[in-house]
Protein backbone atom coordinates (compact mmCIF):
# COMPACT_ATOMS: atom_id res chain seq x y z
CA UNK A 1 0.00 0.00 0.00
CA UNK A 2 2.96 2.01 -0.34
CA UNK A 3 2.88 4.46 -3.26
CA UNK A 4 6.19 3.94 -5.34
CA UNK A 5 7.68 6.98 -7.31
CA UNK A 6 10.45 6.83 -9.69
CA UNK A 7 12.74 9.90 -10.08
CA UNK A 8 15.84 8.35 -12.07
CA UNK A 9 14.43 9.12 -15.57
CA UNK A 10 16.84 12.40 -16.26
CA UNK A 11 17.55 12.08 -19.51
CA UNK A 12 16.44 10.26 -22.88
CA UNK A 13 18.40 7.00 -23.11
CA UNK A 14 18.16 4.29 -25.49
CA UNK A 15 17.62 1.11 -23.36
CA UNK A 16 17.99 -2.08 -24.57
CA UNK A 17 14.79 -3.84 -25.68
CA UNK A 18 15.21 -6.49 -22.31
CA UNK A 19 15.60 -3.16 -19.98
CA UNK A 20 12.35 -1.51 -21.48
CA UNK A 21 9.97 -4.94 -21.26
CA UNK A 22 11.52 -5.32 -17.54
CA UNK A 23 10.57 -1.68 -16.80
CA UNK A 24 6.73 -2.27 -18.23
CA UNK A 25 6.95 -5.48 -15.96
CA UNK A 26 7.48 -3.53 -12.92
CA UNK A 27 4.96 -0.57 -14.04
CA UNK A 28 2.39 -2.59 -12.66
CA UNK A 29 3.18 -1.29 -8.98
CA UNK A 30 4.52 2.01 -10.19
CA UNK A 31 1.99 4.93 -9.13
CA UNK A 32 3.82 7.83 -10.61
CA UNK A 33 6.61 8.67 -12.59
CA UNK A 34 8.50 11.96 -12.34
CA UNK A 35 10.81 13.62 -15.19
CA UNK A 36 12.81 16.71 -15.78
CA UNK A 37 11.22 17.68 -18.94
CA UNK A 38 8.62 17.19 -21.13
CA UNK A 39 10.98 15.55 -23.98
CA UNK A 40 11.67 12.86 -21.36
CA UNK A 41 7.96 12.68 -20.70
CA UNK A 42 7.00 12.07 -24.37
CA UNK A 43 9.62 9.58 -24.98
CA UNK A 44 8.73 7.43 -21.89
CA UNK A 45 5.40 7.62 -23.26
CA UNK A 46 5.62 6.94 -26.85
CA UNK A 47 8.89 4.49 -26.67
CA UNK A 48 8.20 2.97 -23.46
CA UNK A 49 4.91 2.81 -23.56
CA UNK A 50 4.02 4.61 -20.42
CA UNK A 51 0.62 6.17 -19.82
CA UNK A 52 1.15 9.82 -19.61
CA UNK A 53 -1.20 10.51 -16.89
CA UNK A 54 1.34 8.66 -14.24
CA UNK A 55 4.03 10.73 -15.90
CA UNK A 56 5.01 14.05 -14.59
CA UNK A 57 7.54 16.96 -15.12
CA UNK A 58 9.20 18.60 -12.51
CA UNK A 59 11.82 20.69 -14.04
CA UNK A 60 15.14 20.68 -12.41
CA UNK A 61 15.74 24.13 -9.97
CA UNK A 62 18.95 26.06 -9.50
CA UNK A 63 19.70 28.19 -6.35
CA UNK A 64 20.44 31.20 -7.94
CA UNK A 65 22.56 32.39 -4.77
CA UNK A 66 25.88 29.77 -5.89
CA UNK A 67 25.76 31.77 -9.19
CA UNK A 68 27.02 35.28 -9.74
CA UNK A 69 24.51 37.94 -10.71
CA UNK A 70 22.69 38.09 -13.96
CA UNK A 71 24.75 40.70 -16.31
CA UNK A 72 25.30 41.63 -19.37
CA UNK A 73 29.21 43.16 -19.77
CA UNK A 74 31.44 39.90 -18.98
CA UNK A 75 34.24 41.10 -18.31
CA UNK A 76 34.38 41.86 -14.78
CA UNK A 77 33.57 38.15 -14.30
CA UNK A 78 36.46 36.87 -16.96
CA UNK A 79 39.29 38.66 -15.26
CA UNK A 80 37.92 37.34 -11.98
CA UNK A 81 38.05 33.68 -13.57
CA UNK A 82 41.62 34.46 -14.70
CA UNK A 83 40.72 34.67 -18.38
CA UNK A 84 41.80 38.02 -20.23
CA UNK A 85 38.55 40.00 -20.01
CA UNK A 86 38.49 41.50 -23.46
CA UNK A 87 38.23 38.15 -25.22
CA UNK A 88 34.74 36.69 -25.09
CA UNK A 89 34.35 33.14 -24.27
CA UNK A 90 32.27 30.25 -25.74
CA UNK A 91 32.44 26.95 -23.10
CA UNK A 92 31.17 23.97 -23.28
CA UNK A 93 30.77 22.43 -19.61
CA UNK A 94 30.28 18.34 -18.92
CA UNK A 95 31.57 14.85 -18.88
CA UNK A 96 34.53 14.20 -21.43
CA UNK A 97 32.67 11.17 -22.96
CA UNK A 98 31.02 10.38 -26.16
CA UNK A 99 27.21 11.63 -24.73
CA UNK A 100 28.23 15.02 -25.06
CA UNK A 101 29.85 14.96 -28.37
CA UNK A 102 32.82 17.12 -27.81
CA UNK A 103 34.00 17.10 -31.50
CA UNK A 104 31.12 19.07 -32.75
CA UNK A 105 31.78 21.77 -30.43
CA UNK A 106 35.32 21.69 -31.15
CA UNK A 107 34.63 21.77 -35.01
CA UNK A 108 32.09 24.74 -34.71
CA UNK A 109 34.98 26.29 -32.41
CA UNK A 110 37.41 26.11 -35.36
CA UNK A 111 34.74 27.68 -37.70
CA UNK A 112 34.69 30.26 -34.90
CA UNK A 113 37.96 30.70 -34.66
CA UNK A 114 38.55 31.14 -38.45
CA UNK A 115 36.46 34.42 -38.47
CA UNK A 116 36.73 35.62 -34.58
CA UNK A 117 40.15 36.46 -33.69
CA UNK A 118 39.41 37.57 -30.16
CA UNK A 119 36.79 34.69 -29.16
CA UNK A 120 38.51 31.32 -27.09
CA UNK A 121 36.67 28.06 -25.93
CA UNK A 122 36.91 26.62 -22.76
CA UNK A 123 35.95 22.53 -22.74
CA UNK A 124 35.04 22.56 -18.59
CA UNK A 125 35.27 18.93 -17.27
CA UNK A 126 37.13 15.55 -17.36
CA UNK A 127 36.75 12.10 -18.81
CA UNK A 128 38.00 8.92 -20.53
CA UNK A 129 38.30 11.56 -24.07
CA UNK A 130 40.38 14.14 -22.89
CA UNK A 131 43.46 13.28 -24.87
CA UNK A 132 41.86 12.66 -27.86
CA UNK A 133 39.77 15.54 -27.38
CA UNK A 134 43.42 18.00 -26.97
CA UNK A 135 44.82 16.10 -30.06
CA UNK A 136 41.52 16.62 -32.07
CA UNK A 137 41.50 20.98 -30.60
CA UNK A 138 45.40 20.55 -32.21
CA UNK A 139 45.01 18.93 -35.42
CA UNK A 140 41.55 21.65 -35.93
CA UNK A 141 44.18 24.19 -35.56
CA UNK A 142 42.55 26.05 -32.50
CA UNK A 143 45.07 24.36 -30.28
CA UNK A 144 46.05 27.28 -28.72
CA UNK A 145 42.65 28.87 -28.19
CA UNK A 146 41.00 25.91 -26.49
CA UNK A 147 41.94 25.42 -22.90
CA UNK A 148 40.51 22.32 -21.55
CA UNK A 149 40.17 23.21 -17.67
CA UNK A 150 39.71 19.83 -16.20
CA UNK A 151 37.42 19.13 -13.41
CA UNK A 152 36.32 22.79 -11.75
CA UNK A 153 34.89 23.77 -8.46
CA UNK A 154 34.11 27.24 -9.52
CA UNK A 155 31.60 26.32 -13.02
CA UNK A 156 29.08 28.95 -11.67
CA UNK A 157 31.88 31.58 -11.35
CA UNK A 158 33.39 30.02 -15.05
CA UNK A 159 29.96 30.80 -16.16
CA UNK A 160 29.90 34.64 -15.24
CA UNK A 161 32.61 34.99 -17.74
CA UNK A 162 31.25 32.93 -20.36
CA UNK A 163 29.39 34.76 -23.24
CA UNK A 164 28.11 31.60 -24.48
CA UNK A 165 27.43 27.80 -23.20
CA UNK A 166 27.46 25.50 -26.17
CA UNK A 167 25.93 21.69 -25.35
CA UNK A 168 26.75 19.24 -28.37
CA UNK A 169 25.18 16.36 -26.37
CA UNK A 170 24.07 13.53 -28.26
CA UNK A 171 21.00 13.11 -26.13
CA UNK A 172 20.14 15.23 -22.30
CA UNK A 173 17.14 15.91 -20.43
CA UNK A 174 17.11 19.33 -18.77
CA UNK A 175 20.67 19.82 -17.85
CA UNK A 176 21.36 22.25 -14.95
CA UNK A 177 24.38 23.86 -16.44
CA UNK A 178 21.96 25.06 -19.60
CA UNK A 179 19.54 27.29 -16.58
CA UNK A 180 22.94 27.89 -14.78
CA UNK A 181 24.33 29.69 -17.60
CA UNK A 182 21.25 31.37 -19.06
CA UNK A 183 20.63 32.68 -14.72
CA UNK A 184 24.28 34.94 -15.16
CA UNK A 185 23.41 36.00 -18.55
CA UNK A 186 25.52 33.98 -21.02
CA UNK A 187 23.56 32.83 -24.65
CA UNK A 188 22.99 28.76 -24.24
CA UNK A 189 23.15 27.33 -27.39
CA UNK A 190 22.27 23.71 -27.48
CA UNK A 191 21.68 20.62 -29.42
Amino acid sequence: GIPVVITAERNVIRRPPWQVMLERILDWGTDEYLVNCAAIREELARRGGIDHAKIHVIPNGIDLARLPPFARDRRAARAAAGFDPDRRLVAQVGRLNAQKDYPTFLRAAAAIAATEPDVDFLVVGDGELRTELERLAASLGVGARVRFTGQRDDVPALLGGVDVLALTSLFEGLPNVVIEAMATGAVAVAT
